[in-house]
């Protein structure tokens, strides 16, 4: 155990230069997706005489399975379709 712990204290700073850097790239990240140029809205477009909401969900649930037959023999179509629907219960 105590081999263990030297090992965290001396990565310790590695670890934190990382978080560090991630936490930088996501403040720049959110700061330059926020920048609106407002200038030109006017009345209801800027919300002040009237409230809109606008909810965009992405409800992309499609999947590709890729499935490939190294069998000597062919397979059948209902075996396919077996194999197929058993990878998307994964």
């Amino acid at each position: 155990m105590k081999g263990l712990a030297d090992g965290i204290n001396k990565s310790k700073k590695y670890v934190e230069k990382a978080i560090s850097g991630v936490t930088d790239a996501m403040t720049i990240a959110m700061n330059s997706d926020f920048n609106v140029d407002m200038s030109g809205v006017t009345g209801a477009m800027a919300g002040t005489g009237g409230t809109t909401v606008v909810n965009n969900y992405n409800n992309d649930n499609s999947r590709t399975v890729n499935q490939t037959n190294n069998s000597p023999k062919s397979l059948s179509r209902v075996e396919i379709y077996r194999q197929t629907r058993n990878a998307l219960n994964v």
